[in-house]
């Protein structure tokens, strides 16, 4: 199994930290950034990115992870990550994790209507407009079909349903 996790700079490495712990017991992570350059975490760790988001083939992945932290404009508003979340979405059992901010970035490439999400709600305008036709849940964590919403502060919580959510698609691969 494979998981990208897209990573930006000054992105939150506490609350995803515990969910690709659990991820790595599966499969293998890597790291996706624009245009593949390295980038600063909140707490000051550089992160080299495997490859470029903007290269990556989305349909080799089973799990996107999105970490907390606010998400910049240029990764929010990139055509290219949009693309590869939106591919991604194609396949039959992509699975979104999301936490803190960065359900902005699942929204901002249409890939939110009609679900239920929790995070840092919308604050102004712009950021209500990108999140209609959804609804926002005031709880520590949301599932709704393929997304997992976490607000920031619950990472560990959210481990334990990824880790419910692996065991159960496990189980179902094993049946004949």
């Amino acid at each position: 199994m494979k998981i990208a996790f897209l990573a930006w700079e000054h992105c939150d490495l506490a609350d995803v930290t515990e969910v690709l712990r659990t991820l790595c017991s599966v499969g293998v992570v890597r790291t996706l950034t624009s245009r593949g350059q390295p980038v600063r975490t909140d707490c000051g760790l550089m992160l080299q990115a495997d490859a470029a988001v903007e290269a990556a083939l989305p349909t080799s992945y089973q799990w996107v992870v999105l970490p907390a932290g606010p998400v910049p404009a240029d990764v929010l508003d990139d055509p290219h990550c949009h693309r590869f979340l939106r591919q991604f979405n194609t396949q039959p059992k992509a699975m979104f994790i999301a936490l803190g901010y960065s359900p902005r970035l699942l929204a901002a490439a249409g890939l939110l209507g009609g679900l239920r999400w929790t995070g840092v709600p919308p604050k102004d305008e712009a950021d209500r407009a990108r999140f209609a036709h959804t609804e926002y849940m005031d709880t520590p964590i949301s599932v709704d079909g393929n997304v997992l919403t976490a607000k920031v502060g619950c990472g560990k919580d959210l481990a334990h349903v990824v880790a419910r959510r692996l065991a159960t698609s496990s189980e179902d691969t094993r049946r004949p």
